[in-house]
Order: structure tokens, then sequence, then C-alpha cells
């Protein structure tokens, strides 16, 4: 990265992390004193207790992201070759690689454009008597609005439904948590999303198959590796002092010097080229889950700031012109980022946002299979949201 590029890259104000507080800090640094406690399970049980009380669902279990998560969901599923799982026309490589890695071919249904999330009649004309589950996605933390039309659909089809709430957190509609409309749902921890770990995800269900399946997959399922939960501790160290810390433009060669040699990639080469990667296929470890009980604890106060910044991002976006999601009027949203819909040129090249907001603008979704590049046919929605769709940060400096 060249000297511009790198003062420009530690200026702007960044679009993740921003859970991320001095008290994860002194947990990561204590957590790297003492590696002999690691394979600990107990701050997982913990973490997963208090993940499924809150939801009000009978069991979470721990994995080592919400992609290893949803693996372990199609494993409990018995998803296998010749069998379909329906995902929106917009949604992240990360959860196509988790069903295809079992062998299991997703099948993209359109979107429809007020909240970018499944359209409830494009899921009707997908369906075949290989259909073996439906994802139901909220993006961006905007419940889906034909969220009662999918589940009722999937009933009536003996349709298994899996709910992905990795942008969620925290969201609901008409009153109901998100997390609680699917025979099983997953949360992500990962760095992007509403609270977290650098790397780490739940399961969550109440369903008596599906979970006693969760179960004996995940007590088969290996912790990761002592050096990957080392590196993950000290990325999350440095995503702190570089992305929330209040000097964090004048800590940025200091944190790279100290935690520069050991950062997590957010997706593997691996996983980019569509093979499997083993963290696919490991629990959570304890040192995860001793950072994500403590950011599900703090996590709430975080969504009525994220919506505050929302109503002055829709401000700003009406202003110019732009196009924005359009929740219904019965859903209280997380806004994990604010989606703003812009001419494809503004899409391509997004300095414009950096010059005129000094921030750090999201790209999700390059493609309807983010971020790789696939030949998808059928899905015109999705495919001009992907061209046209940046986001915007919702996190606490946003004022």
């Amino acid at each position: 990265m060249g000297r511009l590029i790198m003062a420009r890259v530690k200026k702007l104000t960044p679009i993740m992390c921003n859970t991320l507080g001095p008290d994860d800090v002194r947990i990561a640094e204590a957590l790297l004193a003492s590696p002999d406690a690691w394979d600990d399970p107990a701050p997982v049980r913990e973490a997963e207790n208090w993940l499924a009380a809150w939801l009000g669902l009978d069991q979470a279990f721990g994995f080592m992201g919400g992609r290893a998560a949803l693996y372990a969901i199609a494993r409990a599923l018995n998803l296998s070759q010749g069998d379909e799982v329906i995902v929106p026309g917009l949604t992240c490589q990360v959860v196509v690689n988790a069903f295809e890695y079992n062998g299991a071919t997703c099948v993209h249904a359109d979107i429809e454009e007020e909240t970018f999330n499944m359209d409830s009649r494009q899921l009707a004309a997908k369906l075949t008597p290989r259909t073996r589950a439906v994802l139901l996605q909220h993006t961006f933390g905007v419940p889906a609005r034909d969220t009662r039309a999918i589940v009722a659909l999937a009933r009536k089809h003996n349709i298994t439904i899996i709910e992905d709430v990795a942008h969620g957190l925290g969201g609901r509609l008409q009153g109901r948590k998100l997390g609680t409309f699917g025979d099983v749902s997953f949360f992500s921890t990962e760095r992007t999303k509403m609270i977290n770990t650098i790397h780490g995800g739940f399961a969550a269900t109440s369903d008596p198959a599906i979970r006693k399946g969760l179960a004996d997959i995940q007590n088969q399922s290996p912790f990761p590796p002592t050096e990957k939960i080392r590196d993950i501790l000290t990325t999350l160290l440095f995503c702190y002092y570089t992305k929330v810390h209040p000097d964090r433009v004048s800590r940025f060669d200091w944190a790279m010097k100290k935690y520069g040699h050991s950062l997590i990639a957010q997706m593997t080469d691996l996983e980019f080229k569509g093979l499997f990667e083993p963290m696919y296929g490991c629990r959570m470890s304890g040192p995860i889950g001793t950072l994500a009980l403590n950011q599900l604890q703090k996590f709430e106060p975080f969504i009525p700031l994220r919506q505050a910044a929302a109503r002055k991002w829709e401000t700003w976006a009406r202003g110019r012109g732009y196009g924005t999601s359009h929740p219904g009027p019965d859903a209280y949203c997380t806004w994990l980022r604010f989606p703003v819909i812009v001419p494809e040129p503004l899409k391509a090249d997004t300095t414009w946002i950096e010059d005129e907001l000094g921030m750090e603008p999201g790209v999700w979704f390059q493609s309807p299979c983010h971020p790789q590049e696939r030949v998808i046919p059928g899905i015109p929605t999705g495919w001009k949201i992907a061209r046209t769709v940046i986001n915007l940060p919702t996190g606490l400096w946003v004022e």
C-alpha cells in the first residue's frame, strides 16, 4: 500500500469493529497471557446459555464463525448431493460455501427492492421437489418484509427455514426477535457484524432433532489451532487501536508494528475459491466465548445509536436523490450498515464518499454472491442492487 493511500486509510472513519472497547482489550490481553486455559469449554457454554435465554430458544451452539455455524446446520439437516437450498439473490459467498461444502446446491431467488431481502413470490417460483431448506436473511439488519409469507410458504411445503441473523442481532418484527422465525438460526461475531470477536458465531434452535444434530456435531468438532486463536486475539487488539481508539490515527503505525505480523483475514483464499476452509469445521474456543459473552452483554445500547445514524443517512441520501432501504412499519431494524443506491459509476469508485464524508464506505454487495463473480441467471433485481448499492457506517462515531 503506497504512503498516500495508507495515510488516507488511517484518517478515514472506519466502517467496522465499532463495538470494541477498552474492556475487550483487557480481556484479549489477559487471554493472550494465559493460553493454558484456552480449551476450557465453560466460557463458550456461558455465552451459548446467555444467547439462548435472550432469544427464548432451547439451546445455542458456538462455532468459529457464523459461516461455520451455518455449515454445522447444513450437516445437522443432512443436506447432501441433490438437495437444493433457496437463498436470496443477494448474499455472501461464505453462505453459499457452507451449503456447497456439504454437496447441496444453492438456488438464488430474486429480492424485492424495498429491503433487498427475498421476494416470497420469487421463492414460490423456485420451489422444486428437491428443495430442502430456505434461507431467511435480514440484509443490513432490516427484517425481510416478506418474512411471514416466506415462513408460511415453507411450512406449507414442509421446508426447513434457516434464519440468517448475521446482520440482525437485536432486530425485531412486530415485537418478535429476529432469530425466532426459523426452525434454526445463526449469528455471526465476525468483525463486520453486530458484535465482534474477529471470528466466531452461533447456531440456535428449539427443534429437538436439529438440536441433537448440532450437539453431536459440536462435540465431534475440534477446537481451532492454538496459533489461530492467538492471531485472532492479536487481530482484535490491532482493530481496536486502528479503528476505535480515540487516537487511532497516531496509533496506527505503532499498532502495525506491534500486531501486524499475525493479522487474520476476513476471508481466506480457500473460501474465495470455493475450496474447503478447515475453520468451518471448528467449534468455538474458550477465548472467543469469553469475548462473545462480553459483547453480548453490552450490545443492545448500540442499536439506538445505529438507528440515529440511519436517520441521518436517510436524510443525506434523500437530499441527493439516492435510493435507500425501506423497512416495513412493523420492523425494528439494527442497521448494521446503512445502504444507499447510487449510479453505477459512483459505486465503481467510492473515493467521492471518502472526500465528502471522511469515512470508509462499504461495498457490500459487489455481486449476488459477494464477493465472488458468478453467472447467476434469473435475479435481475439482485444484479441491479449489487451494481449500485454502497453502505455507510452506523457506529458510535456518527454524530
